[in-house]
């Protein structure tokens, strides 16, 4: 099937809650607003605001409750969909929905901290909690000067002889 895919980068409307569907299965919904800006002479003007209805399932759903508030910066990859109705009154409806492949967060805006859940593998029972010196390749048992040039070592890595 051939569906449009879109990106989309704005702000999050409310704070996601999840809920699942009566087989057990993570379902959050999002409500996204993305803002054109352009620059007219020396001041920045707002265009119309778009809204987007976002889908989230399974492991996205989750992921995105436990890390994502009203307001946060967002981007949104998925499939697009355009839905319409008429109102009671007669006037027509029509809502851009996104079901989510990918959510992250707009580094643009501030940093984040990625944190990785730990594997239970045998490689991490074998090696424990051991670090790389990535300038070095060197495998400590914890981190000795600056954090930022260690990474956690699974077995995997190639150390450097």
């Amino acid at each position: 099937m051939n569906e449009p895919q879109i990106h989309v980068a704005g702000n999050l409307a409310y704070t996601p809650t999840m809920r699942y569907t009566p087989n057990g299965v993570p379902v959050t919904d999002l409500r996204v607003a993305s803002t054109q800006r352009k620059r007219v002479g020396e001041e920045w003007e707002d265009g119309e605001t778009l809204w987007f209805g976002v889908t989230c399932w399974k492991q996205l759903a989750e992921n995105v409750v436990a890390s994502l508030k009203k307001g946060d910066r967002v981007t949104v990859a998925g499939r697009l969909a355009q839905r319409t109705w008429k109102k009671e009154d007669g006037t027509d409806i029509v809502n851009l929905e996104i079901d989510a492949s990918a959510v992250g967060v707009d580094l643009s805006r501030y940093p984040v901290k990625i944190d990785k859940p730990a594997r239970s593998t045998a490689d991490q029972e074998t090696w424990g909690n051991k670090y790389v010196h990535v300038p070095t390749g060197e495998v400590t048992d914890e981190p000795l000067g600056d954090p930022a040039e260690y990474v956690p070592f699974s077995g995997d890595e190639e150390v450097a002889a």
